[in-house]
């Protein structure tokens, strides 16, 4: 089960978002890696719900995530 985030403005800046993320323990999948052509503005992240495994953990990340991406919404 997974939930699409929309994150404008940020294509071609994928992997530097997937990385800053993993380097805070959550995996997600930006939009690039579905891109089948360069300059696509509706950029989005995919986020798994499912494979928390447990509420609390899933709390944990989705707060993690939420901090993450604030300061590319309020950019």
């Amino acid at each position: 089960f997974f939930r699409t985030v929309p994150l404008a403005g940020t294509s071609g800046h994928g992997m530097e978002i997937e990385r800053e993320l993993l380097g805070k323990g959550i995996r997600i999948c930006h939009s690039d890696r579905f891109c089948v052509r360069k300059g696509n503005e509706k950029s989005f992240l995919r986020v798994s719900l499912s494979s928390a495994g447990k509420i609390p953990t899933l709390i944990s990340g989705l707060k993690i995530l939420t901090n993450t991406l604030i300061p590319l919404f309020l950019g």
